[in-house]
């Protein structure tokens, strides 16, 4: 693909992901889930997502903030 292409593909881009948050804002349309991770095994859900056998997103989960852990003195 020339210079000329990939520009356009990215405006096309550009032009789309406003509307495909939108639609997701709405409840028109819902992300695909594969599967979800805890952010401490960051690393199993690289490997896996590596071998390109999922359909959809992986979701990493946060450990929750305790307010003393982060407050606390």
């Amino acid at each position: 693909m020339g210079s000329e292409g990939r520009a356009d593909h990215a405006k096309d881009r550009e032009a789309v992901f406003p509307n495909i948050v939108r639609y997701i804002e709405q409840g028109e349309i819902q992300p695909v889930l594969a599967k979800t991770f805890p952010f401490s095994e960051i690393a199993e859900a690289q490997k896996e997502f590596l071998m390109k056998k999922h359909v959809g997103k992986f979701v990493l989960i946060p450990q929750p903030l305790r307010y003393c852990d982060r407050y606390s003195e």
